[in-house]
Formats: C-alpha cells, structure tokens, sequence
C-alpha cells in the first residue's frame, strides 16, 4: 500500500515510536577489530565518557561537533586535550604495531606499518595529529600549488536569459529535471526490532543482542539514532522517485553507499553492497543516465584512498575502481574507465555543451591517512580538472561538478580545499553548479571571487542523505534546471517523516515535499547572486535562519527538539559563506551582520517594552474648602506618572502642586 502525505512541511511528531528515544552520551569503547588506524586510535581516544554527537533535548547543538564540520570540530578545550594526548597516542600505537607478535593486528594495521615504513619518524606523529585536528599545537603545515597553466580569465558574464516566472526557458519549452541520492549507508544487517542503543558506533544490528526495553528498539523503516538504512526503505526512496517524478533527466549519486559499521567492513563486503545497490539504481532507473561519485565509506580501509603506486592489495584502493568501472553505467567510455582505474574521477558528456565532471575528492578529508604520506595534488586530479575545464571552456561546455565533501567543510584538508577554490574562481562561466553530501544534511555553499570578496560566483548543493544516521530524515532532492544556461532555477526536498513511519509498518512512508527553495525563501533562481541575497537577509532576520536550518535537518524529530541559539545559528550562515576551508573571511563578516542585528533587535525590544508599559494613573485630588485645604510642596520629576499627569492638567516642571490630604 503506497501512501503520498498531504500534511505540510511542519508535521513534526510528538507522538513518541521506536527511534526517537537516545541517551545524553555514549561509552565508545575499543572496537572488536582495528581495522584501520583511526579506529585504533579513536578507540583509545574515546575510553572515557565523552560528549555525544547528537545531544539530547534541550541542549543547544551549537556546543556539539556537527557531521561534516570536521572530526573534533568540538569546543577548544577539547581541541586542547585531543592535541596533547595525541602525539604519545600516536607513537603508542606505532610502536605497538610495529612490534606485533601476533599478525592479525599486523595485518589489520597494514596501511600504519606501511607508513611508519616509509614517513620520517620524527614527522609521522606530527603529520598524523596536525591531519585529524589541525588546531593549535597540532597543524598539518603542507603546501603546495597545482602545476598548470590557466590561461588568463575571461570577464565574469551574468547570465541575463534566466526565467524568473514558471520555471521556463525562454529558449525551451521545458526545464531539465535532475534527482540528487546522496549517503544511502545501507546495512544488510539492520533489524528491525534490533538493539538500537548498543554503545557502538552504529547500532540496529542483528549481531547486537536484543534491546534492554521497547524504546530503544529500532523502528521498521530505520531508526533516529545511530542507525543506518535497511534495503526496504532504499528501495522505496527509488519507487517513490521514479513514480512521483514522471520525466526525470538525470540522478546525481554523490557518494556513500557502505554502512557505519567500519568493524565488520572489508574489500568483499564492501563490494558486495555497492554492486546490490547500483544495480538496484540502474534497474529502477533504466534508461535514465545515474551519475555516480564515490563516497569515504566506499574504500576499506575506510576514508584511505592509497596513491596508485601501493601495490599491497590489502590496502590498495585499486580494487574499488576496478569495481565501479565494471558496474557504473554502459554510457561510460574508455577514457572514463582510464580516469576511474587512475584515481575514481571521470568526465561525461551528457548533451551537446553541457558535461558533468566526477571527481573523488574524498582524497581530500582528513582521515585520508594517505595524506600523511603524499598529500600534493593524489591521482594527479586537480590538475586534470583545470585541464578539463579549460577544454569545455574552449569548447563552449557549461559543467556541473558532482563530489561527495563539500570543499568549505572542515573536514578537506585547507590546501587541497585553496586549489580547487582558485581553479572554481576561474572557470565561473563554465561551472553552473556543483553537488555534493557527506554531512547528511540539506544545505548549500556559496563561493566568492579571489578578486572581490564581496561577489559571490558560484554554489555548491548538498544532496542531504538516503541514512537517518543520526536525528534526521531520509530525503532527497530535485533540481528544476534552465538547459540554456545550466544555472539551477529551484530545488525541493522530499521526505517522510521517521516517526510516523514507524508507527505503520504495513504501510509505505507516507513521502511528502518538505519545501521549495524558490517559494520559501524568495529568490528568483539558485544563481550565486541570488543565494547571496538570501545569506544577507539571513544574517539580518534570524527567523530565516532557524527555518534553514530545519529544513538542513530535514525536520527530524530530535534535532527539532534541540535548541539552536545564536551560536549555533551563525554556525549555520558561516557554513553557507565558507567554500573555502579555513578561510574565515566571509564567516567574520556575516558574523559582524548577524550580531548587528541581534543588537538592534534588543534595542527595539526595549523600547517597545518601555512604550507598552503600563502607567498609572493617580486619582485626582479631592478638593477640600479653602479653609481646610493643606498645601504640601511636590518638585514634579517629568519622567515619572506624577509629572506627566500634573503637565496635563496644567502644571509646569517646577511648580509647587497643592496637594489635598484627608
């Protein structure tokens, strides 16, 4: 039984089911096997009790590390005691390793002994821990530039045949549809019913034991908490799409197909999921071009694209892009399938001037701990990029970017994230958008121009996310395109809501459109100037920004029920204005406008309070005969009760005010 919802965009539920409940922290003890570096040392990291992610009611998210904004993006003092333990961790763990007697930890610590191998002992540390917190005492300094010649940069040209009515081209008679997927996450080992509170990373497994009560069993269709998706509800996110959308052009994939559960991840499994769901994709869609980017979940080890040249096959990556270059789509060519065996990148040609171009940028995050070993340019990609761009430049092309980090995020490394900024800034009038996930939530960035900070030129879309991992609702999104100019003329969010889901299992969710972007939020298109404009008056009416970020959530019933306060909603905007990671530039100053008109919005709250206070007034005297009266001398204070009144009825400021007393 399929179901469409007409409720409206706020239908968050009170009613409490299975997935809503979670506990304020989490013991995140060492996992069953350490099967990368990471996990070793977050194991070790995280033996106490430690704040959670994803906070309970109540509390103000903006003192919580947000996925996506980087892996300790927690407060300084954390940053502090993460860096000072770090470097005796780390040299620990070397050691230990190292020195193995038993070689499955050997073998599971591969990529670390590789490196320790092959990196400077006395920089290992530092690069390992200025890579994960880049904060303070612990940095990761590198700094290199991308070999290649741009040629000089044409004028920026605004487009001016943007429709701004009816979403239609004044050179076609239609728009081009275009469907985002983004961090699916699926979990062959989700139960429904199962444990969803297990003190692991991920939770809702059948290999987890039975849940202590009711609450904190995970729900039929996925769970709040950390809880990834079932195959069920993927496969009705596609059914849905592709009977809701009747002409779709395209579906941009962005990346993420494999689980949270890294303990149990290997190069087998892994495979195994990604292939079940893209041929799930391409079979629902058939004809319809997927475009697919990979994700940090994708490889094993984990987040760890290994340079081409690391020929051990138990931590090469190459086995992933032989994978994806036999199961992606046929319309691939030869020469995609070089760039994809090269590095997991490639370029299409979708309609004449008009190209997407793929790129693997997890390369980029920082728990590649490749980085620590090579981190100039991996695969070469970059400068494929300016060169690619600068042949559909010549070539009259208009390019949309898909990637799965979003580059302003402070999870890519700050140099990777600087290059690719400049080459961005010089293709403007090529690259009409850029899509990207990762963070799981609905949002947007904005680049601005190396030459005048204050124009913005270009914007990046994230897809959101297919998982619920962790307080939000699985959705997807739709892009109304002109294909004159390749500019996005609307976005909408689709989802349903988790709760009420789970509430009727023999029923499918009931799929709703949570928002347009262009009727909610008043802009013509989703041009850079226009998103601007919004992030201005974003700064400056705070309701816009507290509804932005609802929508960045997908109204997910927990994170509705914590606070945001202005912390946390400057957090947001700055979000929107950093395409670059670590440039604060555009951050401080929509900061400065925020608190601007919070101080102007107290003032007037305290004059209007002062107007609308009550005044009373005194009752008139009563006037005894001459004779009996008694005269008492009152210096009128003007702005009290008593000296307007006595001003009323004719008094001066000074004046002396007979006064009756019985």
């Amino acid at each position: 039984m399929n179901g469409e919802a007409q409720n409206p965009k706020s239908r968050g539920l009170a009613a409490q089911a299975p997935g809503l409940h979670r506990s304020s922290a989490v013991k995140l003890t060492a996992l069953p096997s350490a099967t990368h570096f990471w996990a070793a040392a977050l194991s070790k990291l995280t033996t106490a009790e430690t704040p959670r992610l994803h906070q309970p009611k109540g509390r103000d998210s903006s003192k919580i590390e947000s996925r996506g904004r980087g892996f300790f993006d927690l407060q300084p003092q954390y940053l502090k005691v993460g860096c000072s333990i770090c470097s005796p961790l780390v040299a620990g763990v070397l050691e230990a390793y190292k020195e193995a007697k038993d070689p499955q930890p050997a073998r599971d610590m591969e990529t670390i002994v590789y490196l320790a191998d092959r990196v400077d002992s006395a920089n290992i540390t530092q690069r390992i821990c200025g890579l994960i917190f880049n904060s303070g005492d612990c940095l990761f300094q590198d700094d290199w530039t991308v070999d290649v010649e741009l040629g000089a940069k044409p004028r920026a040209v605004t487009p001016n045949a943007i429709p701004d009515n009816n979403h239609v081209s004044p050179h076609f008679s239609t728009t081009v549809t275009i469907v985002q997927l983004t961090d699916l996450h699926h979990d062959p080992k989700y139960t429904s019913g199962g444990n969803a509170v297990c003190g692991e990373p991920t939770c809702c497994r059948s290999t987890q034991g039975a849940p202590a009560d009711i609450s904190k069993a995970a729900g039929y269709w996925g769970d709040y908490r950390d809880c990834d998706l079932p195959l069920k509800t993927i496969k009705d996110t596609f059914r849905h799409i592709k009977q809701k959308h009747k002409k779709i052009d395209y579906v941009y994939f962005t990346g993420d197909i494999v689980h949270h559960g890294i303990w149990e991840t290997s190069q087998k499994s892994n495979a195994k999921i990604i292939t079940h769901i893209v041929r799930e994709l391409n079979k629902t869609f058939g004809n319809i071009p997927v475009i697919y980017a990979l994700g940090n979940h994708e490889t094993w080890p984990i987040d760890a694209y290994a340079p081409l040249d690391v020929d051990n096959a138990n931590i090469s990556s190459k086995w992933l892009f032989e994978l994806v270059a036999d199961i992606w789509p046929d319309y691939l060519t030869q020469e995609n399938r070089k760039t994809i065996l090269n590095g997991g990148f490639y370029t299409v040609k979708l309609r004449d001037g008009f190209r997407v171009i793929v790129l693997n940028n997890n390369v980029c995050y920082n728990l590649n701990i490749w980085l620590v070993y090579q981190s100039k340019d991996p695969y070469g990609q970059l400068k494929w990029l300016a060169e690619t761009l600068l042949q559909a430049e010549k070539d009259g092309e208009k390019v949309h970017i898909l990637q799965h980090i979003p580059t302003g995020s402070k999870d890519c490394v700050e140099v990777w994230s600087r290059e690719y900024h400049k080459i961005v800034d010089r293709f403007e009038n090529t690259i009409t958008a850029q899509f990207n996930g990762h963070t799981h939530k609905d949002e947007f960035q904005i680049f601005y121009s190396l030459d005048n900070v204050t124009r913005a030129n270009n914007v990046a879309f994230n897809g959101g996310s297919g998982t619920t991992y962790s307080d939000v609702n699985t959705n997807y999104k739709v892009y109304t395109v002109d294909p004159s100019t390749w500019y996005a003329l609307d976005s909408e969010s689709w989802v349903f809501n988790l709760t009420e889901a789970n509430l009727r299992p023999d029923h499918s969710p009931d799929w709703f459109k949570l928002y347009s972007f262009r009727e909610e939020y008043g802009v013509k298109n989703l041009l850079p100037a226009q998103l601007d404009s919004l992030a201005h008056r974003m700064a400056a009416n705070h309701t816009l920004i507290q509804q932005y970020r609802r929508f960045s959530v997908k109204n997910g019933d927990p994170s509705l029920q914590n606070s945001c306060g202005d912390d946390c909603l400057k957090n947001s905007l700055c979000d929107i204005v950093t395409a670059r990671s670590g440039d604060t530039t555009q951050c401080d100053s929509f900061k400065m406008e925020f608190n601007a008109a919070s101080a102007s919005k107290k003032e007037k709250d305290v004059a209007k309070t002062r107007r609308s206070a009550p005044t009373s007034t005194p009752t008139p005297a009563k006037v005894l005969p001459k004779d009996k009266k008694k005269v008492i001398t009152v210096e009128l204070n003007t702005t009290s009760a008593l000296a307007n009144y006595a001003t009323e009825a004719g008094f001066s400021e000074q004046a002396s005010v007979p006064i009756s007393l019985d």
